[in-house]
């Protein structure tokens, strides 16, 4: 949680722009951001659980290996004699009538379903893509306002005060991307220069790069995109 100092500064500068709150919405209330924390923590806990149900069914199914495997050392170890009783000829064909359907079944049982019940009810927590795009918009202003570059904030240098945090490459891809959609290419570009700088330093969401294509590739994607949109317009 090392960049919630950065994002605290940057919600109290949107509301201070903002004036008065017309909407309750997530990047226009401290109160509601104190609120996100504390659903990240449920929302990381359920995961965890949701884990513990993973590593239960991943203990079983190991365990149904070791002993797999120990069964086929014993029959290639007394291959000779193993095939001469009916037992044991018995034995191996139930084994692989009956055994192997009921793994079929144990595989394809779902795991976890109370766990992604909960995480279903939680979306209308969620923040929603307007609450992003204020949030965007909010670090927009400040940039504007207080004459702030992109790798100012990134670095999590706001109006002359150094923060101990900074933005990740994927929250100046995010950034990037919002910057694109309304046609501010330079600034787009700006940031995604930002996050190719972000790859340098210790990324504190390596795992989401494990849920989808590496953080890189999008950054490449994206620059090319911009310059081609720019190139059109």
């Amino acid at each position: 949680m090392a960049n919630f100092g950065l994002v605290f500064f940057i919600i109290f500068s949107l509301v201070f722009t903002h004036g008065q709150m017309v909407h309750h919405r997530f990047a226009r209330s401290m109160s509601s951001m104190d609120n996100l924390l504390k659903l990240i923590e449920d929302l990381a806990f359920n995961l965890e659980y949701y884990a513990a149900d993973l590593a239960k069914k991943a203990h079983t199914i190991n365990k149904g290996i070791d002993q797999m495997m120990k069964r086929h050392l014993q029959v290639q170890e007394k291959s000779k004699h193993f095939w001469g009783s009916p037992f044991n000829s018995f034995t191996l064909i139930r084994h692989m009538k009956a055994d192997w359907i009921s793994w079929k079944i144990y595989m394809k049982k779902p795991v976890g379903l109370d766990k992604l019940a909960y995480l279903e009810s939680k979306k209308h927590s969620l923040p929603q893509k307007w609450d992003f795009a204020e949030a965007a918009e909010g670090i927009r202003r400040m940039q504007l306002v207080y004459g702030m570059s992109a790798k100012d904030i990134a670095n999590g240098l706001l109006n002359g005060v150094q923060y101990n945090s900074s933005l990740t490459a994927r929250d100046c891809l995010e950034m990037g991307v919002h910057l694109m959609k309304t046609s501010r290419w330079l600034d787009s570009e700006n940031w995604i220069r930002e996050g190719f700088r972000a790859l340098e330093r210790s990324d504190p969401q390596p795992e989401m790069d494990l849920l989808r294509a590496p953080i890189s590739s999008e950054l490449y994607r994206t620059l090319a995109r911009i310059r081609q949109m720019q190139s059109e317009y």
